[in-house]
């Protein structure tokens, strides 16, 4: 930094900052200061490297990056493990699969709560197992747990209630074939 004194002379200010910076280049610069490197008599190449602050070393390891290859612009460091990137990528996906088994746990239960209700109104409603509103309410349940389980839930026969369900099939059947006659 440069501190003006009142004679309006310029110095430096003595205060150096706390913590030094790493100069970086970009790919562009890199290519730059190569290209007017190597188009240079070995004279000009000192100047070039005292006028951009840089050593020759680092010019060596620009060339023989852009010699193999590899891009200009890549990072110095330990590279990321492939194995590495996938089992954290895993971890994540499994993450995700956990919160989403958890929501889906929750919403089960939320179905079987109202489902239990239903059974104790359909139990005070439907009377016996023949009835319409019973076997109804059977059939709507065993679409989503299975047909055992909605009777049990709904605490129906499962013997009446396939009876019950043929019987009803067997009316539908001779109803249907006398409309086909008629028309």
């Amino acid at each position: 930094m440069i501190s003006r004194m009142a004679s309006s002379s310029l110095i430096p200010d003595p205060e150096v900052p706390t913590k030094a910076t790493r100069r970086r280049f970009t790919a562009a610069q890199k290519a730059r200061i190569l290209d007017a490197y190597e188009a240079a008599s070995p004279i000009e190449r000192a100047a070039i490297c005292r006028r951009e602050r840089i050593y020759s070393s680092l010019l060596s390891n620009w060339r023989k990056r852009r010699a193999s290859g590899k891009p200009l612009s890549a990072r110095r460091g330990a590279k990321p493990n492939p194995e590495a990137v996938e089992a954290t990528r895993l971890q994540k996906r499994i993450a995700e699969l956990e919160r989403k088994s958890a929501k889906a746990d929750r919403v089960i239960d939320v179905l079987w709560k109202s489902l239990r209700t239903l059974a104790g109104v359909c139990r005070r409603e439907c009377g016996r197992a023949g009835s319409a509103a019973g076997e109804r309410a059977v059939l709507d349940v065993s679409v989503v747990v299975g047909e055992r389980e909605g009777c049990k839930q709904l605490g129906v026969s499962r013997a009446s209630f396939q009876r019950h369900k043929k019987r009803r099939t067997q009316k539908t059947q001779k109803t249907a074939s006398k409309r086909a006659r008629k028309g």
